[in-house]
């Protein structure tokens, strides 16, 4: 059990890992339909008894009905103001049950599961490089210390492996049970891309052209007006950014004509990862541009009638 004390005496078996994270927005959105339940119980319950009391109808003061209408009232204000706070409890509950499910769809991403990973792997290499260092420095003690400084050495060095040796089995399992999750969610989008140099594809600088691939990033032309040469990390490419390979051989035109519908398709279909024809770009700056002349024309027509 990692991170759990157990009394002495007690008996504890491992029942296995508990996925409480991915169960919090099913409890969360449970949490809120009892407490928009209840909210919307005490509205007409408040309601209810309100309709006792006649429109505009006044506190009889003095009369021998004076205190148990007020109480009545009272009970109406406070069933009311409960029940606004249950609503308002409902809709903290469900922003939270919100953010939880995409805090939960985020930890499934690809590249997060990746780095998962890869803190796994320096936490390995971290705890072999404790261990390193623990029998270098009681090395000394070992060679040259007393008997009792051997001894205490020694046990040192014996605790440290042990503690070592569950520590990277924990972490090993861990990296295994993390690549077993990334491999089911169909591994990292820039596996299946097979990048080449002179291949083209759309990022924040602009049309790209590969002109080094490294380990975890791409050196690349820029071919914006700056015509600048930059380094971009390789995680950050989609199939969906890819605009030419190099073995089609096509020309600067026809690459910059696929370009130009790469930003027509980002641009009228809300940054989709599907890749636009050129009739398709085109029909839809046309469309646009009709709109927009619609635009102007009834802006220019209400302010006639405005002056007139």
């Amino acid at each position: 059990m990692r991170g759990a004390v157990v009394p002495a005496g007690v008996i504890v078996t491992d029942g296995g890992t508990c996925e409480y994270a991915a169960e919090r927005p099913d409890r969360l959105a449970a949490a809120t339909e009892r407490h928009a339940g209840e909210a919307n119980q005490l509205w007409e319950r408040s309601d209810k008894m309100a309709e006792a009391i006649p429109l505009g109808q006044p506190i009889l003061v003095g009369h021998y009905s004076e205190h148990r209408d007020r109480n009545y009232r009272k009970r109406i204000q406070n069933m009311t103001i409960k029940s606004i706070e249950e609503s308002r409890t409902a809709q903290d509950l469900a922003d939270k049950a919100r953010s939880s499910a995409y805090a939960q769809k985020k930890r499934m991403d690809p590249g997060v599961i990746a780095r998962r990973i890869q803190k796994l792997q320096a936490d390995v290499v971290s705890t072999t490089n404790h261990l390193t260092h623990v029998i270098q420095f009681e090395g000394w003690y070992l060679v040259k210390g007393t008997e009792e400084q051997k001894a205490a050495s020694l046990k040192k060095i014996n605790d440290t492996k042990a503690w070592s040796a569950a520590k990277i089995a924990e972490l090993e399992a861990d990296i295994a049970r993390e690549q077993a999750t990334l491999a089911s969610v169909g591994g990292l989008p820039f596996d299946s891309l097979d990048l080449h140099v002179g291949d083209f594809f759309a990022a924040w600088p602009g049309l790209c052209e590969i002109t080094r691939i490294n380990k975890k990033t791409v050196s690349v032309h820029a071919h914006n007006r700056y015509n600048e040469r930059r380094t971009l990390d390789i995680t950050k490419i989609k199939p969906g950014h890819i605009i030419a390979r190099a073995s089609e051989g096509l020309t600067m035109e026809e690459i910059h004509t696929r370009y130009g519908a790469y930003t027509m398709n980002t641009t009228y279909r809300h940054r989709t990862t599907e890749t636009l024809t050129p009739e398709e770009a085109e029909q839809a700056r046309r469309e646009t541009q009709v709109k927009l002349q619609q635009e102007i024309a009834t802006r220019e027509e209400q302010v006639m009638r405005e002056k007139g």
